[in-house]
């Protein structure tokens, strides 16, 4: 086993996990324990499939190496967008709060102007990270498994053509 090249790919997954779920968290209030287990099974999943990679692949360096290297981008990749995505969302839904000043009619003029574009920013945001919770889990998930896989089989027949017949020859 190769742990130096296996525990940075579970320390990485487990770190996108946590931060997932965290993001999560702060974009919506999950109704029941149900969708909250539903939900975090489905942001972490590249997470934990890295994590059943890099325990499948520990014998394969050139497969720890390249899901290290894809789970580092992925991550990175996806992480950010989700982030931006809710700390926009968390902005919009503070202007929605503030649109309206203290004596001001909501519905008429510059208040009503104001409380109305604050809205659509925060629908727009929302829908956005609805879409980037939707899409960017297996979009990370096929950019994390596929070259992995391809590095291991790759490894594993360099490997099996490096290593002497077992088969004897006839006498």
């Amino acid at each position: 086993m190769r742990v130096a090249l296996v525990v940075p790919n579970l320390v990485c997954a487990a770190v996108g996990l946590v931060w997932a779920e965290i993001l999560l968290h702060r974009l919506v209030a999950p109704p029941d324990t149900d969708s909250i287990v539903a939900g975090g099974l489905w942001l972490g999943l590249p997470y934990l499939a890295a994590a059943t990679l890099a325990g499948l692949a520990r014998r394969h360096a050139a497969a720890l190496v390249t899901l290290f290297v894809t789970l580092v981008a992925a991550a990175g990749i996806g992480l950010y967008l989700r982030t931006v995505a809710t700390l926009e969302h968390d902005r919009s839904h503070r202007e929605v709060a503030t649109a309206v000043h203290p004596g001001e009619d909501p519905n008429r003029g510059a208040a009503g102007m104001r409380k109305s574009g604050a809205e659509m920013g925060e629908f727009f945001t929302g829908a956005l990270s609805i879409f980037l919770c939707v899409i960017v889990p297996p979009v990370q998930l096929a950019a994390i498994v596929v070259p992995t896989m391809i590095a291991w089989v790759a490894s594993a027949l360099v490997r099996r053509e490096d290593t002497p017949s077992r088969r004897t020859a006839p006498q």
